[in-house]
């Protein structure tokens, strides 16, 4: 069997030692199919929720999303920047989020970004 480019896999086996073997391409694929078709998610279930946000609130959850700076959010809605600033803390506040980037996981875990 001869290796095709990128595709070879490492197999370690348990213990002291480490046996390597180079799979085929079909080898591979069909493993990483089973791997996958067995997995299950990691943390929470993302469950869907009713977030009750105002138009403006959603507005500025989709614009984050995008990854749109708060100075961008503030031309693209026409609002001030302290305004979107607020609604920024005020939605954080609500996912229990630290940061803008868990804000963004927990939002997408909880359905209020498609």
């Amino acid at each position: 069997m001869t290796p095709r480019a990128g595709l070879d896999i490492a197999r370690c086996t348990a213990g002291h030692q480490f046996q390597v073997s180079v799979v085929s391409r079909e080898e591979a694929e069909h493993g990483v199919g089973e791997f996958w078709a067995a997995a299950s998610p990691w943390g929470p279930p993302a469950v869907p929720s009713e977030p009750d946000l105002t138009a403006q609130q959603r507005e500025v959850v989709r614009l984050l999303a995008e990854g749109l700076t708060d100075e961008g959010i503030s031309r693209r809605i026409g609002v001030s920047l302290r305004t979107v600033r607020r609604i920024a803390s005020e939605l954080m506040v609500r996912l229990t989020a630290r940061s803008r980037f868990e804000a963004g996981v927990k939002a997408a875990q909880s359905g209020w970004i498609e």
